[in-house]
């Protein structure tokens, strides 16, 4: 509810039934409150009565007002009254009685309570009408902005729900590179440790080779050394049984004897 329209009804509620039938009674009614019939019947679409004929033919506000208008259900159709489908053609008959002389605060409110407080709800109608002028076209430019910016925020989400799916795809690849990234690094590991293992291998080989023909003089010595173990723990233990108190030159000359004696 807007403050101009908050007046109207500010301005009926200040009414009572009993006010209006206390208008209705007046048996001679002055300028001020014909004005206010005259608006009255405007609103409510009443036709004046003619009175007269030809070029004094007048038209009387008061009496079709007084009684179609002021009854009993009077304040209920104010308080309803379809404000926001006022004919603009209505406010261009309203507006200039506003505008008179008898109309003003002062004149009414010395004429009639009631018709001063049914004259403050025909201004702020009028003033209602007038501000909403103005605010129907930016509730318009308001509604178009809304939705304008609805479209925008609609355009946004997709594609803000595109590139959400295009990180994920991003973030995946991202994952799967880290991953390959990781597994190339291992085999390269890998790789570099069979290297050098297989270089141990070789050099291992190579030594071994060169061993082995150590091996086999080796090998011919133990062979011999077999074959002559026996005369060699008979000749040792002669030695150290027999030779121990002689010179060199004789143990040397019997053991040489001894070894000729075993072949």
């Amino acid at each position: 509810m807007t403050p101009i329209y908050e007046a109207a009804v500010k301005a009926v509620n200040s009414l009572q039934g009993s006010d209006v039938t206390e208008l209705k009674g007046f048996k001679s009614v002055t300028e001020p409150v014909k004005l206010v019939a005259k608006t009255l019947c405007l609103f409510f679409g009443v036709k004046p009565a003619k009175v007269g004929q030809g070029a004094k033919t007048e038209y009387d506000y008061w009496e079709p007002c007084k009684k179609n208008i002021l009854t009993a259900t009077l304040l209920n159709k104010m308080k309803d009254y379809p404000k926001d489908n006022i004919d603009e053609a209505l406010i261009v008959q309203v507006q200039p009685i506003l505008e008179e002389e008898g109309y003003s605060e002062a004149k009414l409110i010395n004429a009639s309570k009631a018709a001063f407080g049914i004259s403050k709800w025909c201004r702020a109608i009028v003033g209602y009408h007038g501000a909403m002028k103005v605010v129907v076209p930016k509730r318009i430019e308001l509604k178009e902005a809304k939705e304008s910016a609805a479209a925008a925020q609609k355009v946004w989400d997709a594609a803000k729900e595109k590139l959400a799916g295009v990180q994920a795809e991003m973030k995946k690849l991202v994952d799967e590179l880290e991953a390959t990234q990781a597994e190339e690094t291992r085999l390269r590991n890998e790789k570099d440790d069979c290297e050098r293992k297989v270089d141990l291998a070789k050099a291992l080989i190579n030594g071994l080779a060169n061993e082995r023909e150590n091996w086999k003089v080796d090998l011919a010595k133990n062979r011999e050394f077999r074959e002559n173990i026996v005369g060699d723990i008979v000749i040792s233990a002669g030695v150290i049984a027999y030779l121990g108190v002689f010179v060199k030159s004789y143990r040397d000359e019997c053991t040489q004897n001894w070894a000729d004696m075993l072949m």
